[in-house]
């Protein structure tokens, strides 16, 4: 049974809960698991890595640290091509859809109504291109080594955030995050990268996060809780041939 190395920003704290419910649920037969966050998202917007055609190595000593705990090495190479890596990464839109150009920028569809200069999907795509660069390269030095990667969204926006407080803010944040993770999912295809989309159930009418897959903790206004993170993983699990589906509870009702 091939493992799996779930790692990437500070979404997967969501799928390491995630994780523990469906052990208390019971279930045997369960892929093998090793999670971990690498990093926060802020940190990838700077170079974090170095690839010299053979091998990944991390630019902090605590990033080599979380690796070595997940795999055994400091570094990536041609020897982790038995592990699949879920990388929750390059879909975090909160610090893309708070940039101050907003107040000034809008995409197209929206900006006359917002009294905003008016910008091209396709101008938004490159500005997301340019947010994500780092991830991008990261994600193509992981497949120039020919490894088993899985891109994992991240869970919608969350429409409880404080920073969204007027109507249009809102719509305009929804368009934003769409075209921002439209142009990572279509950087990623070309990559040959598969994506586990983020659940569907999870988003709500208005376009959010629904409320029930929020973090519950006091003044968090951008993370998933531990029902988001099972129900994702059931999907991972789903794209790596080994479903929930498959396992087996561990004790019979009576």
């Amino acid at each position: 049974m091939r493992r799996l190395v779930l790692t990437g920003d500070s979404h997967v704290v969501a799928l390491g809960r995630g994780l523990v419910q469906l052990k208390r649920e019971g279930l045997v037969g369960l892929p093998r698991v090793a999670a971990a966050k690498l990093y926060s998202f802020p940190q990838s917007l700077r170079p974090f890595f170095r690839f010299d055609g053979t091998r990944i190595a991390f630019d902090r000593p605590d990033y080599s640290a979380v690796m070595k705990q997940l795999t055994g090495s400091e570094t990536i190479g041609p020897e982790h091509r038995d592990l699949t890596f879920a990388l929750v990464m390059g879909f975090t839109t909160t610090l893309f859809v708070r940039m101050k150009d907003w107040d000034n920028y809008a995409p197209w569809r929206l900006a006359k109504q917002s009294g905003r200069t008016p910008l091209s999907d396709g101008l938004v795509a490159e500005i997301a291109r340019s947010h994500f660069a780092q991830t991008l390269d990261f994600y193509r030095a992981m497949m120039a080594l020919d490894l088993n990667v899985l891109a994992v969204e991240a869970p919608q926006v969350r429409g409880d955030d404080p920073a969204f407080a007027t109507v249009m803010q809102r719509r305009i944040v929804l368009e934003l995050d769409r075209l921002a993770r439209s142009a990572v999912l279509g950087e990623l295809r070309d990559m040959g990268v598969k994506v586990v989309p983020a659940l569907d159930d999870a988003r709500a009418k208005t376009g959010f996060l629904k409320e029930e897959y929020s973090s519950f903790t006091t003044g968090d206004y951008h993370h998933a809780n531990h029902r988001f993170g099972r129900n994702m993983l059931a999907e991972i699990f789903a794209a790596i041939g080994q479903p929930i589906g498959s396992a087996k509870q561990a004790f019979e009702a009576d």
